[in-house]
């Protein structure tokens, strides 16, 4: 019996210790799975980690893209480097600029075409306008996405920001050897080139709808067949992150800017991860620029021309014999010497010329442009006009008041037949313009300006005044089969003869130019004196 009772209990031992030691695996065996639980949530915990901290760097690293991008800067061509920027440079700022000067340049082309007044050289003046600035453009759209471009200045941000998570803190890089896709958002928005449509001359036959007083951004014009376009820039707003959703449907791509070849892009992408041997951290971002700087639409290196010309012309029994130029002063001419008339005697013809010109008696100074201008009946409204529009080219704000001014406060000035209307520049990038004016000889004009007279225009008539007879100049005659050749001074005037007079004639012509060559027009003023002799002989 006792064995019997010994047995028993030595197999319920034995059971027990079984029992124990499959609990004791069974534990260790949860234990083991539990590690690897752990250690997989820390795993998990380490990549979600370093996965939001590879977003927030590619976000941070975006957004230093779209700051940065302003720097990318390349060299004017042509006839740009009045709208360069202080470095001399065209970048994303100023790029608005150099297509706003093309498009004065080819509307000018385009209202001398249409009022007849397009002399030789402005057709291949607007097209060598828009073939710079396209090529402008190009070289700055080449730069700002080239893949070297755009990674170095990611880079620039991105090698400052780590996956501190992840062994080792592994660097966030730029990553894809393809280029990153740019985009062109706010389309029909503001740009940063402010417009008046006063800048624009009425017989370019031009639309153009300013949004906010600024030029449309994306929203191609179209001049003489060829599309001009000006990059957006929200007003008021700095580089911010955009959705991806926003920038994928205005990727310049696959959604062009109308027919506009290369057109600089607003927004960037950018791809980063996280270097090493870790798999699959890493994130995109999209950012749009903002150099938060604007300009008005100008031709700042430009001017305007005031032609002075006096012509006499000597008519004998009704041929004309001859013409000579005369001053800006009062003086005598002999025109006509010891002519053998028809009947035998001889002529000797004389004019007081210039009498337009008068000294003032108090003052003994010469007269202004303006005098010169207005001081015959006629109407000179008109051509003010028009210089007043093409001025307001490189200031919108300029005004005919500010014309007449500049006229009133410039005198003729002996032997100059020349008087120039420019601007001058306190700023380096050529902005907020005062107006002068000065001789063509002076020593005051700025060192950018180009005097020689290059048109591209031609000329027309815009008023006549007179004409006017003997009065301010006049003419006298001898007539004497006997006279002496070496006669050298006048006798008086015989103011009671029908057989000689003066008349005086001054046409206001107004030459349009383009701007290309830096001027913007002529007015020339032409004053013909007719001196008529032996007209009753």
């Amino acid at each position: 019996m006792h064995r019997r009772k010994f047995k028993g209990l030595f197999v319920r031992s034995n059971q027990a210790r079984k029992s124990r030691g499959a609990s004791l695996a069974l534990v260790a065996a949860f234990a083991g799975v539990l590690i690897v639980c752990i250690l997989a949530a820390y795993g998990l915990s380490n990549m979600f980690g370093a996965s939001e901290e590879a977003r927030n760097g590619v976000d941070a690293a975006a957004l230093n893209l779209a700051n940065k991008c302003i720097d990318i800067k390349v060299a004017p061509q042509g006839v740009y480097g009045d709208v360069a920027d202080t470095s001399g440079q065209i970048s994303l700022t100023n790029i608005n600029r150099v297509w706003g000067k093309s498009l004065l340049v080819n509307a000018n082309v385009v209202a001398m075409q249409n009022t007849g007044q397009a002399g030789g050289l402005a057709k291949a003046n607007g097209e060598a306008a828009f073939t710079q600035a396209q090529s402008i453009n190009d070289d700055l759209f080449d730069a700002l996405t080239a893949k070297t471009t755009t990674s170095a200045l990611f880079n620039d941000l991105a090698v400052r920001r780590s996956a501190k998570m992840l062994t080792g803190s592994k660097t966030l890089v730029a990553s894809g050897n393809e280029a990153w896709p740019t985009a062109a958002l706010n389309r029909g928005g503001t740009s940063n080139l402010a417009i008046s449509k006063n800048q624009i001359p009425n017989a370019a036959n031009m639309t153009i709808n300013p949004v906010g007083g600024y030029a449309p951004g994306y929203q191609p014009i179209e001049v003489d067949n060829k599309p001009f376009y000006f990059v957006a820039f929200p007003l008021g707003q700095t580089p911010h992150l955009v959705s991806n959703s926003v920038f994928q449907v205005n990727r310049v791509d696959t959604q062009p800017v109308g027919n506009v070849k290369n057109p600089i892009p607003n927004s960037f992408s950018a791809i980063g991860s996280v270097s090493g041997d870790q798999v699959g951290i890493g994130s995109t971002a999209f950012a749009i620029a903002n150099p938060q700087r604007q300009y008005q639409l100008s031709i700042p290196h430009a001017y305007l021309s005031i032609q002075l010309t006096n012509i006499a012309q000597w008519i004998v029994e009704g041929k004309q014999l001859s013409e000579t130029p005369y001053g800006l002063a009062p003086e005598t001419q002999w025109g006509v010497k010891r002519y053998t008339l028809k009947n035998k005697s001889i002529l000797n013809g004389y004019a007081s010329l210039g009498n337009e010109f008068p000294v003032d008696p108090k003052t003994k100074l010469s007269p202004t442009l303006w005098k010169v201008l207005t001081g015959l009946p006629g109407d000179y409204n008109v051509v003010l006009q028009q210089m007043t529009q093409r001025l307001q080219e490189i200031s919108p704000t300029f005004s005919q008041g500010q014309l007449a001014d500049l006229l009133v406060q410039q005198r003729v000035v002996s032997g100059v037949t020349r008087y120039l209307i420019y601007p001058t520049y306190t700023s380096e990038d050529q902005t907020d313009p005062t107006f002068q004016i000065a001789p063509v000889n002076s020593n005051k004009l700025p060192s950018w300006m180009n005097a020689t007279y290059v048109a591209d225009g031609t000329e027309k008539p815009f008023s006549t005044e007179g004409p006017l007879r003997d009065i301010p100049n006049y003419d006298w005659q001898t007539i004497d089969s006997t006279a002496d050749p070496n006669v050298n001074l006048p006798p008086p005037p015989d103011n009671g003869s029908n057989n000689h007079y003066a008349e005086l004639t001054a046409t206001l012509n107004w030459e349009p130019d383009s701007g290309y060559n830096q001027c913007l027009g002529q007015l020339r003023i032409a004053h013909t004196t007719k001196c008529y002799f032996a007209v009753g002989e």
